[in-house]
């Protein structure tokens, strides 16, 4: 009996492996890269758009990380150019993957249409986009509350919302200041927007009336001698779901497999990401004991 208990575990092990099918070699086709841009306006200086390669994950890439892995993925030699008003402005190449303008003038109820030839790939896209009119913040100030040994400090802010349906944009950076400089070190902008130290938040006016609208946020790890740099911006409505969409994939996390799927939308015609052009206005603060 005993050797017939040791014998049965074998024999099904044969079982399962001579049923086992030959493995069938499998072909994935490679999603075909596409032109990603990004943008960013500096107020009363800068114009700049960013511009990247997508690839698949099965993509093969240089075993070398860093460096090289960025120079596969930037677009180093395109033709970026922004209409406006029947005038066509040629961007400046400012960096490997960076094109900017300081003579684009910027206006509100404008609209720019951009267009980009990547003459590394062939491909091109365009993308367009009107800039809302520009928001003020009325007021902004930082409040500290203790609670036990528990030190808070909340942001406070308020600004008049006119009438219709609004969308907004909220940014809070901490300990940074990218409105010098932009031209000679452009990526720095764009870095920053993937910083841990910086909160976008996009706002919609649907849940409270038009006029003196007030807010107020918990700043967090914020501390005394912080610099809290502001910055309130009038968005468009596609401009705000694609917001909306990238922090709903943030939660979802890498590799979540039970998160909803999230499919960008984008204003960008043969390609991927989002062409905006908002007025942001800024304020600096100091966090004070």
């Amino acid at each position: 009996m005993k050797n017939i208990l040791v014998a049965i575990p074998c024999i099904l092990g044969l079982f399962i492996t001579g049923c086992r099918p030959e493995p069938i070699p499998i072909k994935i086709p490679q999603a075909d890269g596409k032109l990603v841009v990004s943008s960013q306006i500096i107020p009363n200086t800068t114009l700049l758009i960013s511009l990247s390669r997508s690839f698949n994950a099965l993509t093969p890439t240089d075993t070398n990380p860093g460096q090289n892995l960025l120079e596969q993925i930037l677009v180093a030699h395109a033709r970026v150019t922004v209409e406006h008003g029947g005038i066509t402005d040629t961007l400046l190449r400012v960096a490997p993957g960076f094109y900017g303008s300081i003579t684009t003038p910027l206006m509100a109820n404008q609209t720019y249409t951009l267009h980009v030839y990547d003459s590394s790939s062939g491909k091109s896209v365009t993308a367009q986009t009107t800039m809302q009119t520009r928001l003020t913040l009325d007021t902004a100030w930082v409040e500290r509350r203790i609670s036990g040994r528990d030190t808070q400090r909340w942001l406070h802010y308020a600004f008049t919302d006119p009438a219709g349906v609004n969308f907004y944009m909220l940014n809070t950076y901490r300990n940074t200041s990218f409105f010098t400089n932009v031209i000679s070190n452009p990526a720095r902008v764009f870095n920053l927007m993937s910083n841990a130290d910086v909160n976008t938040i996009p706002i919609t006016d649907g849940l409270f009336k038009p006029g003196r609208h007030e807010e107020s946020m918990n700043l967090g790890n914020y501390a005394a001698g912080d610099t809290l740099t502001l910055t309130l911006s009038h968005i468009d409505q596609t401009y705000y779901t694609y917001l909306v969409q990238k922090q709903r994939a943030a939660r979802n996390g890498l590799g979540a497999f039970f998160g909803e799927p999230v499919n960008y939308s984008s204003n960008v015609r043969g390609g991927y990401g989002f062409f905006t052009a908002h007025w942001p206005d800024v304020r600096t603060l100091i966090i004070k004991e």
